[in-house]
Formats: structure tokens, sequence, C-alpha cells
């Protein structure tokens, strides 16, 4: 695993399994540009901080990294994060139920830190599992 890969995979286990917001100051450039922000997220590595604190607040969490690779200064990540919703989250009342969301991201490092975000996951899959939509809406 190259040295990228590797940040981002650590990136990923202590900012969710030890909730860990340091590596944020550490691994996300000042100016990060995140391309799929969450609606109301401030620009930057504050931004990208002031989200992370805000879900972790709402749950306990852990993350299962399944792939980390890349080449050049790009490195891709697929991985799920399990939650138990304990508090509010993006509106929504705590639930008490455990949700599982898929994500893939891709980030482009430039001298050790993560300077550019692509992630997607289906928030309507962890809207379901909450309980907020009918289990039948999304057929895999």
């Amino acid at each position: 695993m190259n040295a990228n890969c590797e940040i981002v995979r650590n990136m990923l286990l202590r900012q969710y399994n030890d909730r860990d917001l340091s590596v944020v100051d550490e691994v996300i450039a000042e100016n990060h540009i995140d391309h799929n922000p969450t609606p109301g997220q401030e620009a930057g590595r504050a931004g990208v901080k002031k989200l992370l604190a805000g879900v972790l607040s709402s749950g306990d969490f852990n993350v299962e990294v399944h792939e980390v690779f890349g080449a050049g200064d790009l490195v891709a990540s697929r991985y799920t994060v399990s939650a138990t919703h304990h508090g509010d989250f993006m509106g929504m009342s705590a639930a008490g139920k455990v949700t599982k969301t898929r994500i893939i991201g891709i980030d482009r490092l430039e001298n050790g830190q993560i300077v550019e975000s692509w992630g997607e996951y289906n928030p309507l899959e962890m809207m379901q599992q909450l309980g907020i939509l009918p289990e039948d809406l999304l057929q895999h």
C-alpha cells in the first residue's frame, strides 16, 4: 500500500473508530475542496471538521475499510460506516436504530494532505434503515 493510501486508511479508522478529530487538522488541507458536500457544509478544513463533529455526536460509529488503492495523487476507498443513531442528525430525531452506510470515496493528495474529495453514498438507504422511509422503497 502506498503512502497516500495509508494516509486515507488511517484517517478513516481514526475519525470513526477512535473519534479522533485531530486527524482532520493533520490530513485535510486548509483549502480542501469537497466536490460532493453535505448541504450546508462550510468550505475547507473547518467545514470538514464541523461536519464530522456533528456526525459523530449523533451516535456511536465504527468503520470497516474494505479496499483502499491508488495511483499517483489519487486514492480510492470503499468502506462501510455502522452507527447506532442516538442523537439528532440532520434534522432527524434519535431513532436508536443501527445503520450501515456504504461509501465510496476518492481523494486527491498533495504533500501528504487531502486537497480534494469526492464521496458517494445512498442517503435514502440510511433513511430507510432509520425507519423514515418504507423498507420496500429501495429494491436492490
